[in-house]
């Protein structure tokens, strides 16, 4: 997977999810708000300018997001980071990215089914 750096011809200049940062980003990206591997299609209203440190930020969140959804057991600091994020904004647009009608209906039959093979091969009942 490689970062988008310009779309349609502009590139990403600024951060939506911070005003300000201290160092000044090296480089700016276009974040896909509904992820590219899920479907999510690379219009300007699925893009959002990022910088490399919040785009980081915003997946690892989506990543726990998404496993609350898939009902995913969760490390403390996981959920601390829910509870408490870096920014805000960074939270939000992770959770406007897990947005399950936005989700690409194939994609979410493969995790699914990954969840339960993880969950078979750990032991785990899959009432649980």
């Amino acid at each position: 997977m490689s970062a988008l750096l310009t779309f349609e011809g502009t590139p990403a200049t600024m951060c939506v999810a911070s005003g300000s940062h201290d160092p000044t980003p090296l480089r700016h990206v276009w974040h896909h708000v509904q992820p590219h591997e899920a479907g999510g299609p690379t219009v300007s209203s699925n893009l959002a300018s990022l910088c490399d440190s919040c785009h980081y930020s915003i997946h690892r969140l989506l990543w726990y997001v998404r496993c609350q959804a898939l009902g995913v057991p969760l490390y403390d600091n996981q959920l601390a980071a829910l509870a408490h994020p870096p920014r805000r904004a960074q939270l939000a647009l992770a959770q406007q990215g897990s947005r399950p009608e936005l989700a690409h209906p194939a994609r979410v039959a493969m995790l699914r089914e990954r969840r339960r093979q993880v969950r078979a091969e750990l032991g785990i009942p899959p009432d649980l």
